[in-house]
């Protein structure tokens, strides 16, 4: 059964990342962090998230304070989720929203700092599955279907899922005809 899904996807970043944007994120992050935490009292003896998470629960609203500090480089990214790429290789899927999640973090030890981006793409027509792939487009006013075949890995799944109503699937009045593929 096929209908309207959005897809999900986690980047994480850490110490060991190595591609230029993430790490560019990483570190801005990082530096945003450093400006915030300092509006605790605590941060001096607790310079770690985590710890000061355990004395200060207002450090909980840390996370959104922080997530300032990778707003341009959002913007930067055109509306494309990251490092998922079509079969093509171009980047495919756009994204409405994300959460931003501080894993932990350390005053001064940049090497501590740990999150992660949750990206939930826009609503997609899900038009076949092929193989380990699925054939998606944009939902689209005009009828017009822009596609891409996307690959599902570990860090990218289904978040959500509508199917069709029942008197689409059953009088041919969905977007898009059954298909069978063999290989």
């Amino acid at each position: 059964m096929k209908g309207i899904i959005q897809i999900g996807y986690t980047l994480k970043i850490d110490r060991n990342t190595t591609d230029a944007w993430a790490k560019a994120v990483w570190e801005s992050t990082h530096f945003e962090y450093k400006l915030q935490v300092q509006n605790f009292a605590e941060s001096k003896e607790f310079p770690q998230y985590s710890a000061l998470l355990k004395v200060q629960p207002k450090a909980e609203r840390l996370p959104h304070l922080v997530s300032a500090g990778m707003l341009g480089y959002l913007r930067n990214l055109g509306g494309k989720m990251p490092f998922v790429s079509n079969n093509l290789g171009l980047p495919a899927l756009p994204f409405k929203n994300y959460r931003f999640q501080l894993i932990d973090s350390h005053l001064s030890d940049l090497s501590v700092h740990n999150i992660s981006i949750y990206f939930l793409s826009e609503p997609l027509v899900w038009i076949e599955t092929i193989g380990e792939k699925l054939l998606v487009a944009p939902v689209s006013e005009t009828g017009e279907y822009k596609t891409a075949l996307i690959s599902l890995g570990s860090n990218l799944s289904i978040d959500s899922f509508k199917p069709f109503d029942h008197d689409q699937a059953n009088t041919g009045h969905h977007l898009f005809e059954s298909r069978s593929y063999s290989s």
